[in-house]
């Protein structure tokens, strides 16, 4: 995803140069390489993120935000078995917080293994019950199928954030697979109502672009799904979730050719066969052979 070429500009440079200072006055400061790893991977350079962040595992491996850190710096490269050692040792230092069970989960998910997950999402919530967890345990049981379940658990996850756009996605997704097709309709339409408040306050909200793109596809509306996704990728085109993202949108529009050639330019980019082998959006790519191909071709299951 990056190459071994760095250039940073306005804030990004300018952070990463007074961290860079900031790390030469105190060289042994894992919190100053910490902050230095969250400006690099800001800027767009993660692979000297993760190098930062190493080095304050280094300088204190009994600490388990070095770790929570270092996972996050794997995970946003795409190297998630790296990624899954990392947040294992948050959970070894630290059982007590659900950070570690929580991002555990996450890489499961991730990788396509939701059964993995569920058991560390069980935990994370007896933990803390946070609405971002509820949601992932949906996914979990979405991808399983289990309908009612995931149904039940991005309801509760809408009720801690109610103007979430992306919670709201979450819920009509589930309703839709629940064949409940009037409430996914609402749902859609109040997590696109969602996102245009989003947009009031941050115009520049790729993530809620591409959520609202997702939603006017799933009502049909294809003019403004297709607008919408062009804007979030304008804004982050490298960003593997967004290429995924309009690969859905694509393939629920009944646009094979652009799907297909999105999830090979995601599947190498990193982002999970496994997760798109089980994903209802792409459910009208399915009998295709190139699509079969391609989740053969990338999917960590096989060699």
């Amino acid at each position: 995803m990056l190459g071994s070429v760095y250039s940073a500009t306005g804030k990004s440079a300018e952070a990463v140069a007074e961290l860079g200072r900031a790390v030469s006055l105190a060289p042994n400061s894992d919190e100053f390489y910490r902050r230095l790893g969250d400006a690099f991977v800001a800027s767009g350079n993660v692979a000297q993120g993760i190098d930062s962040y190493q080095k304050a595992v280094k300088l204190n491996p009994y600490y388990w935000v070095n770790y929570n850190k270092l996972g996050k710096g794997y995970a946003h490269k795409g190297d998630f078995p790296k990624a899954l050692q990392a947040y294992q040792q948050v959970v070894v230092f630290n059982p007590d917080i659900g950070a570690g069970y929580d991002n555990v989960g996450n890489v499961y998910l991730q990788q396509g293994k939701y059964k993995e997950a569920i058991p560390y999402y069980q935990k994370a919530l007896q933990v803390e019950p946070y609405f971002t967890t509820y949601s992932n345990l949906g996914t979990s049981y979405f991808f399983l199928k289990q309908y009612s379940n995931a149904v039940e658990m991005f309801q509760k996850a809408a009720a801690l954030n109610p103007n979430n756009t992306q919670m709201l996605v979450n819920l009509a997704d589930a309703y839709r697979g629940a064949g409940q097709q009037d409430k996914a309709r609402t749902a859609y339409q109040q997590a696109i109502a969602s996102g245009f408040k989003d947009l009031q306050t941050n115009p520049k909200d790729a993530e809620v672009m591409a959520q609202m793109g997702l939603s006017y596809a799933k009502i049909g509306n294809a003019a403004e799904a297709q607008n919408f996704i062009r804007q979030a990728r304008g804004i982050d085109k490298n960003n593997v979730l967004y290429i995924y993202y309009e690969a859905q949108i694509d393939a629920l529009l009944e646009r094979p050719t652009e799907a297909l050639a999105l999830l090979r330019d995601a599947f190498g980019k990193h982002y999970p066969a496994e997760y798109a082998a089980g994903d209802e959006d792409l459910k009208n790519l399915q009998g295709n052979e190139e699509f079969t191909s391609l989740i053969k071709q990338y999917s960590k299951k096989n060699p």
